[in-house]
């Protein structure tokens, strides 16, 4: 079973050692944004997994990403009660035909 570990969390501090991991894997002429809200909150969480989802996504970006932009914003939602995490990138997106595919469990596209 999957234990959580509740860390006090800077969403900031958490973020850069990703971002940098990130744009090691990106492909030459690739652009790496990045809008992290000032305004954020300390959270409980935990790091190490919420590093480990984050790597995950932005990876599949990058390697999916032959030119433009991956992107990172994290936010407050409109009424500031959630952080909301969005990565953008210009990639080729996801075929219709594979889209219910992913998002079942232990799923990935071609």
């Amino acid at each position: 079973s999957l234990r959580l570990v509740k860390d006090t969390v800077v969403l900031y501090d958490l973020c850069q050692p990703v971002l940098e991991d990130t744009k090691a894997l990106l492909k030459t002429g690739v652009e790496l944004t990045q809008d992290i809200a000032p305004n954020l909150p300390v959270i409980r969480a935990d790091a190490e997994r919420l590093k480990q989802i984050l790597r995950n996504i932005l990876g599949n970006a990058a390697k999916f990403t032959e030119r433009g932009s991956v992107g990172l914003e994290v936010a407050l939602d409109e009424k500031e009660e959630f952080v909301v995490f969005k990565v953008s990138d210009t990639g080729a997106g996801i075929p219709p035909e594979q889209e219910k595919k992913i998002w079942g469990a232990f799923n990935q596209g071609d």
